[in-house]
């Protein structure tokens, strides 16, 4: 289904059509493929690219479409990932001069210790996010047509409902618990899809 086509789908369920709904179904649906393709892991998201370090800076700038950092390597070794808080326990004043020994992420920003002197160049893999959805014609990428209804309609549909229904008691928002558990199911169907396609092996940064 094409974006027009979901959002029509996601209106029935919802069962409302009122502007301030059906303007937000969009990003609903956005939002539904991003988190499934991330969940199921859907191999042919993976991204190969050359960064430069900043002469003087502790950091540098990810491409926007950075969802999850996977490796990130110096050409000869490969570099330790760590959080921004342990990197901040191991470097504290993030002034450290010398060839990068670990990174951090935080958003689309990748921070370094030590700081090279001179531009270092590092090869990072990473997985991208989806496609945002934006013309009607639009088709999401990387959820196979049958498990559509399933993802996206229902966990946007969650989404809708959520909102729709805050303010119920806990435990009586049925609709977005109905809503919840189909897309739970879709996961789980998309997880055994991509598990089926996958060329098993031992588990490596490189099947993505």
């Amino acid at each position: 289904m094409n974006l027009q086509q979901l959002v029509d789908e996601v209106i029935v369920v919802l069962d409302d059509d009122s502007d301030e709904i059906v303007s937000r179904i969009p990003d609903w649906i956005n939002e539904a493929i991003a988190t499934a393709v991330e969940r199921a892991e859907v191999p042919g998201f993976g991204v190969l690219k050359s960064v430069d370090t900043v002469v003087g800076q502790a950091y540098t700038s990810l491409p926007s479409q950075c969802s999850r950092l996977l490796y990130v390597g110096d050409g000869d070794d490969e570099l330790t990932i760590v959080t921004l808080e342990e990197l901040l326990e191991r470097y504290p004043g993030m002034d450290a001069e010398g060839d990068v020994e670990a990174v951090a992420v935080d958003g689309a920003t990748l921070y370094y210790q030590p700081v090279p002197a001179e531009v270092q160049t590092l090869t990072v893999l990473y997985r991208r996010k989806p496609a945002t959805l934006v013309e009607p014609d639009d088709v999401p990428e990387g959820i196979p047509e049958m498990l559509h209804r399933k993802v996206i309609v229902q966990g946007a549909a969650a989404i809708g409902f959520g909102l729709i229904e805050d303010g119920i008691e806990e435990g009586k928002k049925v609709n977005t618990a109905s809503a919840m558990m189909l897309y739970e199911q879709g996961i789980h169907e998309l997880q055994a899809w991509v598990e089926r396609r996958r060329v098993h092996r031992p588990r490596s940064i490189w099947r993505y």
